[in-house]
Order: C-alpha cells, then structure tokens, then sequence
C-alpha cells in the first residue's frame, strides 16, 4: 500500500507523539497536508506538548501560532526573534512572510 506524502507525514507525526517524550523536533512536518489538516493538526499539538518542548522548523507561518517564541533565520543568521504577534507587527522578514502566505 502507498500512501501519500501528507499521509507519511501524519503517520510520522503520530509516531513521535506516542512515544511521549520531553523534547520533539519537527522539520517541515506538515509542508505535505492541506490547510484544513493542517489546522487540526496544529490543534492537537496544544494539547499533545502541554508540557514539554517542540522546535517546529517551517516555512509556512500557520505551524508557528502557536510557539512561546519564534526564532527567524535569514541567509543563515538570526535576523529576528519574539512571539507570533511581535513579529507580525514588526516589518521585518517574518511580518512579510505571514503577509504572503495569508
């Protein structure tokens, strides 16, 4: 049976919150997911990582709501840092980023 590249990616994703560990590293997992899904995957992490630490890596805006902090990196380098709603005020790479994919 094949499945699709979202269906790996949840199928990944389940896998790592079974184990319940303290600290979880997700990189782009969820750049194969439709937006719906993507929005009911974002809410199940609220309450699958009450508690521990997740560094979410992505390039879409949506998986970062919900961080504590943000940390963005342009051509390798730290170019800003804050919360989901500092960095959409301010009018650097993050708040034009969130402009586009909105």
């Amino acid at each position: 049976m094949s499945l699709s590249g979202g269906q790996k990616q949840r199928v990944c994703i389940a896998r790592a919150l079974i184990r319940n560990a303290e600290l979880y590293v997700f990189e782009d997992c969820l750049s194969a997911v439709d937006a719906e899904t993507e929005s009911e995957i974002i809410e199940s992490f609220l309450s699958r990582l009450k508690g521990k630490t997740a560094i979410i890596i992505s390039h879409r805006i949506a998986p970062l709501k919900l961080a504590d902090k943000i940390v963005v990196f342009d051509q390798g380098k730290i170019s800003e840092e804050g919360t989901y709603k500092e960095l959409v005020q301010a009018s650097g790479y993050f708040a034009r980023m969130h402009e586009l994919q909105s």
